[in-house]
């Protein structure tokens, strides 16, 4: 069995290159898109917010910029 040294230690060089070959990536991260878009509807409904709102994460409205001196004053 040929062996490669990774940061975990030593692996199967082929089954690591086989996993490398064949993990995509791009459907993961799509899933998470997804989820991610159906949470912002969910909480857009909710709150009766717009998506920028919801993914800057304030009821400021979109560009809204966010500092402790502003949040001190309660602006």
């Amino acid at each position: 069995m040929p062996t490669k040294q990774t940061d975990f230690g030593l692996v199967d060089r082929e089954v690591l290159e086989r996993l490398r070959e064949e993990y995509d990536t791009m459907q993961i991260l799509h899933a998470v898109d997804r989820l991610d878009q159906a949470r912002n509807v969910s909480l857009g409904a909710r709150a009766g917010q717009t998506d920028d709102n919801v993914n800057c994460g304030n009821s400021r409205g979109p560009g809204a910029t966010f500092s402790a001196a502003s949040s001190a004053e309660g602006t």
